[in-house]
């Protein structure tokens, strides 16, 4: 299957997980009050943060593994399994001694315990549909999402209805993860692979090893992600807490559309490093193009529209967040680049780079917070996730053009900034009369300069199906 194809499978998943996880988002912020919120985003963020350590780059060395060798996949999806299942053990245990200390109320700590059953169930999940990905099956993938986007939905609808609390919001997550991972693991074990637990030693200090580097890596990320809401609540309080997660979780959210085509091009990319190292840089340059222009765009419009954005979609009580909303939507430029550009070093075996900046840009960013957020509170949680966003990709892109890949943004970025300059004065003077026509002129200067500058060459899609055929035609 073609990466175009795979690619449209990973979106539809994406798009049907976006529209399930920002319609509870929304009832949840919209049914809580604003300080019930801020502990909600708070429970989320810490026990996630914990549980981070359970991921330990154990799904992207699989990726990688399986898809050079599918002979051998049972071997390790087992072994894969086994380490997850070790490191969740570790995690939990972590999180219930850190719970003897932080002593919370009875609701706070029930929420939390039901929050480590349903990251637990997320992160098996997850393990067992890489599968489809390494075998480049990905229709699967927006199956599973559905039923589980379904249960959630429905869990989440009757207890807003029932008027049940915070409690039984987390309770549905924890069921709807609970059903994805069923569904996953039946379908892997009868349609694709059954792991084999009995374990190949070789096999499995190999993925130890190399699962390693990208786990830390990975906890740097994850806890980057979530140590602003964690300061916010250690400093500040749980409305602050509220009010800078709801802009923030959008901008989250939205990384999963680069997502979609990056993870739909791993496998194929971890091929053609080892068959056709040139071709690797052809598509690493287009992809690089299209994500960082489409993310300029979005970023521009989000920052634009915040005040209705929030308005509209969250309602009155969070109107302060607009503020926030305008700084941190910038954030979607450099995660979605960052994105790409973890996977290039994944591809290249040069993950380790994302362990020192990855942990450098956590360290600066809590220093900040320590200092900033006491006096500054949420403004200042939302400058600093951007700045430390910001770091990652100047990092990562350091480090991919170190290895040999071009940097292609310095052929791009004059005439993106021209074009986003361009689209943005024309939306902002046109704004005052009417919104649609402020988007529809925003966006048709945007692309039209870059179209005359010819920064966004047309001939994506055809690439993309070119590269993969031309691989399919050597490897037969």
């Amino acid at each position: 299957m073609s990466v175009i194809k795979n690619s449209i499978f990973i979106l539809m998943a994406r798009g049907i997980q976006i529209a399930a996880s920002s319609f509870i988002i929304i009832a949840a912020a919209r049914y809580l009050s604003v300080e019930l919120y801020g502990d909600y985003a708070y429970i989320v963020a810490l026990v996630s943060s914990v549980m981070a350590l359970s991921y330990f780059g154990i799904q992207q060395v699989t990726i990688r593994d399986i898809a050079m060798d599918r002979a051998n996949a049972h071997v390790y999806l087992g072994s894969a399994l086994v380490l997850r299942g070790a490191l969740a053990s570790i995690a939990f245990a972590a999180m219930l001694i850190f719970l003897a200390f932080l002593r919370p109320s009875k609701l706070m700590a029930a929420g939390i315990v039901v929050a480590i059953f349903s990251e637990t169930f997320l992160t098996f999940g997850m393990l067992f549909r890489i599968v489809f990905q390494a075998f480049e099956k990905m229709l699967y993938e927006p199956l599973i999402t559905i039923v589980s986007c379904v249960v959630m939905s429905a869990g989440v609808a009757v207890v807003i209805y029932l008027d049940m609390g915070l409690l039984w919001l987390l309770i549905a997550t924890a069921a709807a993860n609970a059903v994805q991972l069923s569904v996953a693991a039946v379908i892997v074990s009868y349609r694709f692979v059954r792991p084999s637990f009995t374990i190949d030693g070789k096999v499995f200090w190999a993925l130890l090893k190399h699962s390693s580097v990208i786990g830390l890596g990975i906890f740097f990320y994850q806890n980057l992600f979530r140590i602003d809401v964690l300061m916010l609540k250690w400093l500040g309080s749980a409305k602050e807490v509220a009010l800078f997660q709801i802009p923030h979780n959008m901008v989250m959210q939205i990384q999963v559309l680069p997502f979609a085509l990056v993870a739909a091009l791993l496998p194929v990319l971890s091929r053609l490093m080892k068959s056709d190292p040139a071709r690797v840089a052809a598509v690493y340059d287009k992809t690089f193009r299209y994500i960082f222009i489409l993310s300029v765009f979005l970023s521009i419009f989000l920052c634009l529209f915040a005040g209705e954005i929030i308005d509209v979609v969250f309602g009155s009580k969070y109107s302060e967040s607009a503020a926030t909303f305008m700084v941190v939507a910038w954030a979607a430029v450099p995660l979605s680049m960052d994105i790409l550009l973890n996977t290039m070093l994944i591809v290249m075996n040069k993950q380790k780079y994302s362990v020192y900046y990855g942990g450098t840009a956590l360290a600066i960013n809590f220093l900040a917070a320590l200092f900033l957020i006491p006096d500054y509170g949420y403004m200042a949680a939302a400058y600093i996730a951007l700045f430390s966003y910001c770091l990652l990709f100047l990092f990562s892109i350091y480090f991919v053009v170190r290895n040999g890949l071009p940097l292609v943004l310095d052929k791009i970025l004059s005439k993106t900034l021209l074009a986003g300059a361009t689209g943005a004065a024309g939306t902002i003077w046109l704004k005052r009369y009417s919104i649609p026509a402020a988007v529809g002129f925003g966006s048709i200067a945007y692309f039209g300069v870059l179209s005359l500058t010819d920064a966004l060459p047309p001939d994506a899609f055809s690439f993309f199906k070119g590269a993969i055929k031309g691989f399919n035609r050597n490897k037969a």
